[in-house]
């Protein structure tokens, strides 16, 4: 049933930004990089239905982050990933916008705005510094799909594949 199907809201950067993001992770050589298409910031990542939301879609003003920096983090069991985490009060509000207004349950984690450069990355050495310096992020689309958190799973899994979100 639709009430069993939780909403993943997110952002997607521009063409430019996705264009850094790429080379970052080139710079980085890391393995199983996120596809260009899939890469995106996660807003609000919900098991309960989000009934009567809907995404902002094209998003003007656009938003805007700045990297803070390039960190592991857990994934899965026994799993890492490699994110980009991101300084954006604007990325912070709507996420705390929804939750209020949804009455989403905490997530284990706290929220912290971030985008997945790969997964699967475990034993793969970062850098201790970035030589480059990647310039803010700007967001032109928010946008949602219903799933269950199985589903998700399996898209996370299957990123570096080519399959499309």
């Amino acid at each position: 049933s639709l009430d069993d199907l939780g909403t993943f809201v997110s952002l997607r950067p521009s063409s430019h930004s996705l264009d850094e993001l790429q080379a970052l992770q080139k710079v980085l050589d890391l393995p199983n990089p996120v596809t260009r298409d899939a890469l995106h910031c996660t807003v609000v990542d919900s098991a309960k239905t989000m009934r009567g939301y809907t995404a902002w879609g094209e998003i003007w003003p656009c938003i805007r982050a700045c990297p803070i920096s390039i960190q592991r983090w857990p994934w899965m069991v026994d799993r890492e990933c490699v994110v980009l985490t991101l300084n954006s009060d604007d990325i912070v509000v709507r996420n705390q916008r929804l939750v209020d207004i949804y009455n989403i349950p905490p997530s284990k984690y706290p929220f912290a705005p971030h985008i997945t450069l790969a997964y699967g990355t475990e034993g793969c050495v970062l850098p201790a510094a970035i030589q480059s310096v990647l310039p803010s992020i700007t967001f032109v689309k928010e946008y949602s799909i219903a799933c269950c958190s199985d589903v998700r799973d399996f898209i996370l899994q299957n990123l570096n594949t080519g399959f499309r979100v």
